[in-house]
Order: C-alpha cells, then structure tokens, then sequence
C-alpha cells in the first residue's frame, strides 16, 4: 500500500528513472562489446586532496568538489537501487524526511504517512532526495537493506537511520574501460558521499 511520502518520493524520483535507463542500456552495450564479466562489489577507491576528492571503482571515475557535510537522524520515506549491470559508484537514491520534520508533522497531524491525513501535503512538500555514493561496500550493503526494507509492500515501514555524508559537486563523472572514459550520466538532485550510516530504528 502506498502512502502520500511515496507518491511525494517516485513523484521527485521519476525525472531519475528516465535517466537510468539511459545510463544502463549504454553500461550494457559498452560491457557486451568489450566482453567484461560482472564480479563482486568494488570497494570504492577515495582520494582527497584539499577540497577536491577523487572517487574510482573498477570501472568508473569521479571527480567532485566537496560542498558540505549533511549529518542528521533522517526518516526515510522511499528510495530506488540503481540497477545497472556492474555495481557502480552510485548505490541508489533515497527520499526522507529530516527526524525534525517529521517529529514536528506526526505531533500536529498524527500519522502523515496516511494519504487522507490533514498533514500529508506538507509532509509531501517537505520530502528531499539523496543519490547515494557509498564509501564502503559495508555501507553500500546498509544502503540497499534499507531501501528493501521500505519496499516491502506487506506493512508500512520508514526507518529512522543516522547519516553522515559529504555533499559533492560533480566536475568528472565516466566510465573508464581499456583506457577510454565513456560519459556515466547523471540522476536529478546532489550526490552525497555515504560516509557511515546507522539504523536507529526499524518502524
């Protein structure tokens, strides 16, 4: 059963779908000519030097300045795994809503999470979007447990989880296979460098 953050997530998240596909099919054609096999998990390489980091997986670059740090206790109210072929840098996106805003919404309204609740306009409003780079495949692992967890269509589930991540502004952003550098596309809203990730509470 959907709630109004869910419709509030996919309707902030369907610009990115769009992109997915693009991205994926290219990943596709690109890892079919050269004839690469999947394998596991990379740990993502980190290199930082001032206010510039350097992100590298197996197959992929990226090149960002850092903007800021976000660090906060979020309710998250929906989220997508990127699905490409190989694990890239980017684990997926999520949707949430700062623990403030949502103690301050559910002691006016009650449970905004409900379509037909007085709040779920404002609640929907005040949803925001993260495209997650995980530091570690650990996090990238917690990352995709939670994501499962709020797809599970048997019960309402929006975890409380504690972030720590660095905001990046893109500069370099490619697949690199045999010494070429093909564009890895972007998805709408910032990316965030995942740098722990903590789950507080499960409901």
């Amino acid at each position: 059963m959907k709630t109004i953050l869910d419709l509030a997530a996919n309707e902030k998240r369907r610009g990115s779908v769009k992109k997915y596909i693009m991205k994926n099919v290219a990943l596709c054609f690109v890892f079919f000519l050269i004839g690469c096999s999947v394998g596991m998990s990379p740990v993502v390489e980190i290199r930082e030097e001032g206010n510039r980091i350097t992100l590298r997986t197996k197959h992929e670059l990226m090149i960002a300045e850092k903007e800021g740090v976000y660090k906060d206790d979020v309710v998250i109210v929906g989220g997508g795994i990127n699905p490409q072929p190989e694990p890239g840098l980017e684990v997926g996106g999520i949707a949430f809503l700062p623990f403030a805003k949502f103690k301050q919404l559910t002691a006016q309204y009650g449970d905004i999470r409900k379509c037909l609740n007085s709040g779920s306009q404002e609640a929907k409003a005040a949803v925001k979007n993260m495209n997650c780079i995980a530091a570690t495949d650990e996090i990238r692992n917690k990352i995709k447990k939670v994501v499962n967890a709020i797809q599970d269509g048997s019960r309402i589930r929006s975890p409380l989880i504690q972030i720590d991540a660095v905001r990046l502004g893109v500069i370099k952003n490619v697949i690199v296979l045999e010494g070429q550098e093909f564009p890895a596309g972007a998805s709408i809203g910032s990316y965030y460098l995942i740098r722990d990730l903590k789950v507080l509470k499960w409901d």
